[in-house]
């Protein structure tokens, strides 16, 4: 059962760093459409395989606050679904303990 709780859980960071990652592209949308229409040349950040044009502290951030968040929604959700049992799936059956 740990096993699954970790796997859960590491699927739920997964989720909430993709989840950071449209976020980062509609602020990094938002930020370079702000700085052309201020007649301000956007510099691009090149970290490894990564570009953008956000300062890399905002990517960094962003990118964390995406994997703290993600492990705490997963958490969360394991103790609603599997602890609690409120999940849809156990509203129809009696919950014997």
């Amino acid at each position: 059962m740990k096993l699954k709780r970790k796997i859960y859980i590491a699927f739920t960071m997964l989720l909430g760093v993709e989840i950071m990652v449209i976020v980062h592209v509609l602020l990094e949308s938002w930020y370079v459409s702000f700085l052309t229409a201020s007649r301000v040349q956007p510099a691009i950040n090149h970290v490894w395989l990564f570009s953008t044009y956000l300062p890399l502290w905002i990517s960094a951030l962003l990118f964390i606050g995406g994997l703290v968040g993600g492990y705490f929604l997963g958490k969360w959700w394991w103790q609603i679904v599997y602890i609690e049992k409120r999940h849809w799936r156990f509203r129809n059956r009696k919950v014997t303990r």
